[in-house]
């Protein structure tokens, strides 16, 4: 369940502060396949972190940049 609500909350973070990315992802078929995948991998690592003895606040923290990149350039 927790790779589901990470890959949500990429697709909506995307969506809003990745617009190209978005558009790109929308276009080509693959937004929810690419969330899915990334959302995997940070739940994964939450998980490891866990697995190491952090909290799950703790771990979410460590992932903060991975699961919210910072805003698209205007570039």
């Amino acid at each position: 369940m927790l790779a589901e609500e990470y890959a949500s909350t990429l697709m909506h973070h995307w969506k809003e502060w990745h617009p190209k990315r978005y558009r790109r992802l929308v276009k080509s078929g693959t937004l929810e396949m690419e969330a899915h995948r990334r959302g995997r991998r940070i739940a994964e690592t939450v998980v490891q972190l866990m697995g190491q003895g952090m909290n799950c606040l703790e771990a979410q923290e460590i992932v903060r940049d991975d699961l919210y990149p910072p805003p698209e350039s205007d570039d």
